[in-house]
């Protein structure tokens, strides 16, 4: 046998404004905490979720203790020997302040009318890093005074109002009165009153659907004041986006009401006229936020200039670990973040938020008014997929028609937002315990799919889409293969032994018809390495043998080859044999790290090899061993 596994010769190796509405001070459930010392007593309301720590002279409260720039809120008592005037007793609570925090600044104080005791101030700050926004208020009597400092991070805290934070002000003494008043009766009548507010005046379609998750116990309100955020952004943009669309179709729309309801799930959907009301758009606040922390970290990669290959690798690790977390119900990672201080790049972040939010508002306008719910429900996957794909051609023709005639959108959201789509598609077939379903038997195309007929439509993926928000303003140079967008699992079934194998994340795969080999490496990766090769064929007597015959076409090149370890390898399966050969030589006046695995499964002979750097070997031997662990076999 000569070469039978087709290896290649070695000499050629080598994702209106946002938050302009701030979320409506919603009450969150409350609990009584009582703050003892020598003299005095209080009594505090605190958001019955938050941990309350006592601490010298105060109360620290924090909405998630492990991640605390998401919501703190401290509570401190002074005493007086003589007393201040109101502002000097801000100011020396600022001045404090400013000593703790890099970057801190006073945005706005006032003395609230009515409260002669009380001030406040916005203030802004950096924490490890981190940009921020904080509420201070103070209220001072003769020989005491309070202080309440509330603080998240920058985009949260845009969202929040002192009284989302912590629902209390603090009198002139060791005192404190809630601004709800006390008793269970009167908190649960405000809860109800905070979630019907936002939803006032819908119809029964919607009301009934608000009913199906209270069932089922999906709604979780804690998500409420981000939906009150968002909601109102969602119905400009439809109203926005229903100018351009024909009269017939506009008319369709113009009762269509959008909402954004608290559910931690990855979704958005449509329902279409029926006898209980005039239909809606429904968007859930986790699918909302997803696209708003991927819209951030594009922000903050075009913000910092990078290249093409790196705003791609870098977006797309994020937006795979954001998939990840969509996927298992976990917290969404923490994107990078932006100076929201900076008017310019604010305004670069919410043209790309609404950009991708866009083509999902408007896929789901289509749905709407191409009457696809009113065309009958069919159990026939292959008819609804056709629904999906004329829902996504007419909302791309609709963008484009906006684009012809305003500059407020950018192209190039519909590809990222589809980007992110298809990352969380590649996972979910990633976790499917059997092989991936047929594109023809799913209600949705593939997620890569969907972004290639949008690429297709407008252009290749890169920074010429019309309409880009860096635009003139030092863009990175455009890519022959543009930034990537799509990342998860991407998955390859060899022809001949039909293994199904996963592309590491960040690699790319190319497939040779001639030799039968598939090729990996990473995305820009250049001079080819590091490599994966996959390759099966051939006629074994073990799985040394087929290692055996690599190794020999490997010394052609490299005569140095020095093996370090060559042996059997325990696969924890029995119809799984497999031999493992490491080593490391000078090929082509490169040193070389080589990780070689022959396997035989179902009476087929496979192979997988790693060659790469030798400074870089025990990280890729990890996504080396990740590679061989995805591989399933026939049967």
């Amino acid at each position: 046998m000569k070469n039978p596994m087709g290896w290649p010769r070695w000499r050629a190796l080598l994702l209106l404004p946002l938050l302009s509405a701030a979320a409506s001070a919603l009450l969150p459930p409350l609990t009584d905490y009582h703050y003892k010392d020598a003299d005095r007593a209080v009594t505090v309301q605190a958001p019955q979720d938050w941990r309350v720590t006592k601490v010298d002279n105060g109360l620290d409260m924090q909405r998630d203790p492990a991640q605390p720039i998401f919501g703190a809120v401290e509570l401190r008592f002074a005493e007086f020997d003589a007393p201040p005037t109101q502002d000097a007793f801000l100011d020396s609570v600022l001045t404090a302040l400013g000593k703790r925090f890099t970057h801190f600044e006073v945005v706005s104080r006032q003395a609230p009318e009515g409260q002669p005791k009380v001030r406040l101030a916005v203030v802004s700050f950096s924490s490890d890093g981190v940009p921020c926004r904080g509420h201070v208020m103070t209220a001072s009597g003769q020989q005491t005074g309070t202080s309440g400092f509330g603080w998240a991070e920058a985009v949260t805290a845009r969202t929040l109002k002192m009284d989302d934070l912590v629902p209390m002000v603090v009198a002139g003494s060791y005192g404190a009165y809630t601004v709800r008043g006390a008793g269970d009766d009167e908190r649960g009548q405000a809860n109800d009153a905070a979630f019907d507010k936002l939803y006032a005046g819908c119809g029964k379609d919607f009301r009934q659907t608000l009913e199906d998750f209270e069932q089922k116990h999906l709604v979780d309100r804690s998500l409420m004041p981000m939906c009150a955020s968002y909601q109102p952004i969602l119905r400009e943009l439809k109203n926005y986006l229903s100018v351009y669309l024909p009269e017939r179709d506009k008319e369709r729309v113009a009762t269509l009401n959008v909402y954004c309801v608290p559910v931690k799930d990855f979704n958005a959907f449509c329902i279409g006229r029926n006898n209980e009301g005039p239909g809606f758009l429904c968007f859930y606040e986790s699918f909302t936020k997803a696209v708003a922390d991927a819209a951030q970290e594009y922000t903050a990669l075009r913000e910092q200039h990078k290249s093409v290959d790196e705003v791609g690798e870098t977006l797309t690790a994020y937006t795979t670990a954001l998939g990840k977390a969509v996927v298992d119900n976990q917290p969404y990672p923490d994107p990078l973040h932006i100076d929201f201080a900076n008017p310019t790049t604010t305004a670069h972040y919410v043209k790309v938020f609404r950009s991708m939010m866009a083509m999902v508002v408007a896929h789901e306008m289509a749905h709407y008014y191409l009457r696809h719910a009113e065309s009958g429900e069919t159990g026939d996957n292959f008819s609804i997929q056709q629904r999906e794909v004329a829902a996504d051609t007419a909302a791309i023709q609709h963008l484009q028609k906006i684009a012809d005639s305003s500059t407020e959108l950018w192209e190039g959201g519909a590809i990222h937002l589809l980007g992110l789509l298809a990352t969380v598609d590649n996972l979910c077939v990633g976790r499917a315990a059997n092989a991936p379903q047929p594109e023809w038997n799913r209600t949705h195309p593939y997620g890569r799919t969907r972004l290639g007929m949008a690429k297709a439509a407008l252009g290749a993926d890169n920074f010429e889409t019309r309409n880009d928000p860096w635009n003139g303003k030092g863009e990175v140079e455009t890519g022959s293969e543009g930034v990537q967008v799509m990342g998860g699992a991407t998955h390859f079934t060899h022809p001949t032994s039909k293994a199904v194998m996963t592309v590491p994340f960040g690699w790319v795969g190319s497939f040779d018809d001639s030799s039968g080999v598939y090729q990996m490496r990473p995305a820009g990766a250049s001079g080819g390495l590091p490599m994966i090769c996959y390759s099966c064929g051939g006629t074994y007597a073990t799985p040394q043998a087929i290692t055996d015959e690599i190794l020999g076409d490997l010394r052609r090149t490299a005569p140095d080859l020095e093996i370090r370890r060559n042996d059997n390898w325990d696969t924890g399966n029995a119809n799984i044999k497999a031999h493992v050969l490491l080593g490391a030589g000078t090929f082509n006046g490169q040193r070389l790290m080589v990780n070689l695995v022959g396997m035989q499964c179902g009476g087929v002979s496979h192979s997988a090899l790693l060659m790469t750097p030798e400074a870089q070997f025990e990280h890729d031997a990890h996504i080396f061993d990740d590679f061989l662990v995805s591989v399933r076999f026939p049967g």
